[in-house]
């Protein structure tokens, strides 16, 4: 059995989302306001218009105006201000 398959599998058998036993970067949109983000790898770029965050195998690219770093953890954070897109590249 293919580790995707297990990783369904068990995440199924629990109930759960399969993307919480990934380490693949989860990424939440509460508003035009706020994106949450999980199981990042760190920023690559900062500044009051980009935030980029890299993940395992992505990076993505917050951009906006007046944005802001609310909150960071190893593998938690939250980014505030006005958020105009958010771009993806796989590396």
């Amino acid at each position: 059995m293919s580790g995707k398959k297990f990783v369904d599998k068990c995440a199924q058998k629990l109930e759960l989302p399969a993307e919480s036993f990934s380490s693949a970067m989860k990424i939440t949109v509460v508003s035009n306001f706020r994106v949450e983000i999980e199981n990042h790898k760190g920023l690559i770029e900062f500044s009051d218009e980009i935030i980029g965050v890299k993940g395992k195998n992505t990076i993505a690219m917050v951009r906006g105006q007046t944005l802001e770093l609310e909150a960071m953890s190893d593998s938690q954070m939250l980014i505030c201000g006005q958020i105009n897109s958010i771009d993806f590249e796989v590396i």
